[in-house]
């Protein structure tokens, strides 16, 4: 560094972020600059600087990456998304815990743009009410027509600018003195606004091998491991997510030659007891599940168990993980995954992707194996 500290004196610069590094200099003489910048600069900074600004660093925060609230243009509603933020934040864990935080913020950016169509471009939260908050329902319906968003795009935005409207007013956003002060109670989305999930299960639903396999290849990136169990055995037995969310515990058995067995119930046919050949790889999975369970719920009876326990209100792993519970966790973590690319060109629609195509996919795959 000693030909970077003759370059700092020579261009008699306040500090290396004034620094002009010639290009003769290389990429890896540019590189060790900017990570001393970065390094210097987290070093005088800590959150309650960094929530002044409107790109945080999230090293700061315990995790990775910038989160960025420039394309909220409202100054009440960029305020308020950084107090909501600072709040979620400690609650995302794992190396993609802070992906779930930027996702809403995309969904806000969607309201900032429909409050923008206004005179006063939505910059006075006191004069907002419910008419906005139709007026943006309408534009998300628009944009989803015209293709600029997806049906999940139009399903998430509702869902989390909901929430994070609901949130913001907790820790104080809207009272006197906050950034959203005097903001009505009808500016709110309710259940009623949201629009219907993408229709699952329907006929042709089959995902191509090669999203198939993209797919199969973020699994080590799901963070709840009885949510990866429920989608690896979806995509390993082609079973309907009714009949797996509601295996019980005790699931596995073995055929006449040892080999393992998944015992199940067709709901749908109204045929309990059936019996499926499964690899070796999906029995192993199942037992470790098995064995979590059983360390969380050591005072239940094995046969009172379930395989897949939903985490609310179920101090006795008694009651199952629901279809909807599933589907949800299933499409947030598409929504967080790189897009997928067909061999054809062009971008897969993750909306396209549910619970449900893994049986259409599993099916046509045994058809077509000789």
């Amino acid at each position: 560094m000693e030909i970077g500290a003759n370059d700092a004196r020579t261009q008699q610069v306040l500090s290396l972020a004034g620094l002009d590094i010639p290009a003769s200099r290389g990429q890896g003489y540019a590189s060790v600059v900017h990570t001393l910048i970065t390094h210097a600069r987290r070093g005088i900074s800590d959150p309650g600087t960094e929530i002044a600004k409107d790109t945080w660093d999230m090293a700061l925060f315990g995790h990775r990456g910038n989160l960025s609230f420039t394309a909220i243009t409202q100054p009440w509603l960029r305020e308020t998304a950084k107090i909501w933020a600072l709040a979620d934040l400690p609650r995302r864990r794992g190396r993609s815990g802070g992906d779930k935080t930027r996702h809403y913020l995309s969904s806000l950016a969607l309201l900032s743009g429909s409050l923008r169509q206004r005179a006063d471009r939505g910059e006075d939260p006191s004069v907002l009410g419910r008419t906005d908050i139709e007026v943006f329902l309408n534009r998300l319906g628009y944009l989803h027509t015209a293709g600029e968003i997806s049906e999940l795009t139009r399903v998430l935005g509702c869902r989390e600018v909901r929430k994070l409207l609901t949130a913001a007013r907790q820790p104080g956003a809207t009272r006197p003195g906050g950034p959203a002060a005097g903001l009505s109670d009808q500016f709110a989305l309710h259940r009623d606004d949201m629009p219907d999930e993408p229709e699952h299960g329907e006929p042709g639903r089959d995902l191509p091998p090669e999203i198939l396999r993209q797919i199969c290849s973020q699994l080590d990136t799901l963070v709840s491991p009885h949510i990866r169990t429920a989608i690896e055995i979806l995509i390993d037995t082609g079973r309907r997510p009714e009949d797996v969310v509601a295996l019980p515990l005790d699931c596995l058995a073995s055929d006449p030659g040892g080999a393992p067995v998944l015992v199940y119930d067709n709901h749908k046919a109204h045929r309990p007891g059936q019996r499926l050949p499964i690899p070796a790889a999906t029995a192993q999975l199942i037992r470790a599940q098995q064995q979590r369970v059983r360390d969380r719920f050591p005072d239940t009876p094995a046969s009172e168990l379930k395989l897949l326990p939903t985490g609310w209100a179920n101090r006795d792993g008694r009651r199952p993980l629901t279809v909807s519970a599933l589907s949800t966790a299933h499409r947030d973590w598409l929504t967080l995954l790189p897009p997928l690319l067909p061999d054809g060109g062009g971008e897969f629609g993750k909306d396209r992707a549910v619970p449900y195509s893994y049986r259409h996919t599993y099916v046509i795959c045994t058809a077509s194996t000789p």
